[in-house]
């Protein structure tokens, strides 16, 4: 987190408006939850947590689960 915040900034001064850095920052943070979700959906399979459960908990497809494992 700190080094993508630090890349921001890093990179706002090359970047010609305010509109262009929010939506580089609206990136990184989706991508961040996305890392999120699919960290927390191996964690609770790895509980044994039936895989329904984990796609209904983490909005990840059946397929998508699968995948993780």
């Amino acid at each position: 987190k700190v080094i993508l915040f630090l890349f921001s900034i890093a990179i706002y001064g090359l970047i010609k408006s305010d509109k262009e850095y929010d939506k580089i920052v609206d990136v990184e943070r989706k991508e961040g939850e996305e890392r999120g979700i699919i960290k927390t959906a191996k964690n609770l399979l790895q509980l044994n947590i039936a895989i329904e459960d984990v796609s209904k908990a983490t909005g990840l497809s059946i397929q998508e689960l699968k995948n993780l494992e």
